[in-house]
């Protein structure tokens, strides 16, 4: 082994600090408010009809005082013409046995703003569950905006237009520091101004009372000139 002694010339020291931040890749979520219109019972299935402002979600948690169940679960929203549409299933379960437990009583799907839901649950030759009870979560947004904060900001929120794309994420994504200014959201309030628009259906129902109207209209023209007719046959 060789051992050496030398002297070590120190120019400069820095020091560090070792910052430890937490990111969550997935987006934040909270719970929304939601009405249960009715929770029905059908042959061997039961029916949850929900409400909702539209609002962002992406869960419905379900429970029930019952126990030791596993049920197949299917979510619907409702379209035109009040018809049904299926988009996501998941399985509703409390199990607690022997060496075994399993609680599964979330069921998520991708993001929807739908007005009405229905959550069916496939009681196959079960009694159907018991005090049920639902909640809902979903995404948070935050709105970014450039230029002097305003005292008072208005939202219009209700339309049936698609999702706008525009060019500002480019800008937003280049500040470092945004200046950032809370706002509470008061008591929301009816839009005197909105009008909703015409289903493409209505169109053609519009066609077709103005065919009638006007054969109606033609069919009174002609009855009234029958007299007319026969004095000139004459």
């Amino acid at each position: 082994m060789l051992n050496r002694s030398e002297g070590i010339k120190i120019t400069a020291i820095e020091l560090g600090e070792k910052l430890i931040r937490t990111v969550s890749e997935n987006p934040a979520k909270k719970s929304y408010k939601i009405k249960v219109v009715s929770i029905e019972q059908h042959d061997k299935v039961t029916e949850i009809i929900i409400t909702t402002q539209r609002q962002p979600l992406t869960s419905f948690k379900l429970t029930s005082s019952s126990k030791n169940f596993s049920r197949r679960v299917t979510i619907a929203y409702q379209g035109k013409k009040s018809k049904w549409y299926n988009f996501t299933t998941g399985v509703f379960e409390q199990i607690t046995v022997k060496g075994f437990q399993s609680n599964q009583t979330t069921i998520t799907f991708p993001e929807s703003r739908y007005a009405t839901y229905k959550i069916t649950i496939d009681n196959l030759d079960n009694k159907p569950l018991t005090e049920l009870n639902i909640t809902a979560s979903g995404n948070i947004y935050r709105a970014l905006m450039l230029g002097e904060h305003q005292k008072n900001i208005y939202f219009f929120y209700g339309s049936q237009a698609e999702m706008p794309h525009y060019d500002i994420n480019t800008a937003l994504s280049s500040i470092t520091n945004p200046t950032i200014a809370a706002y509470k959201l008061s008591a929301a309030e009816l839009n005197p101004d909105y009008q909703t628009l015409p289903e493409k259906d209505d169109y053609k129902l519009i066609f077709i009372c103005l065919i009638s109207l006007t054969a109606l209209i033609l069919a009174v023209i002609l009855f009234k000139n029958f007299g007319k007719l026969d004095e000139f046959a004459d």
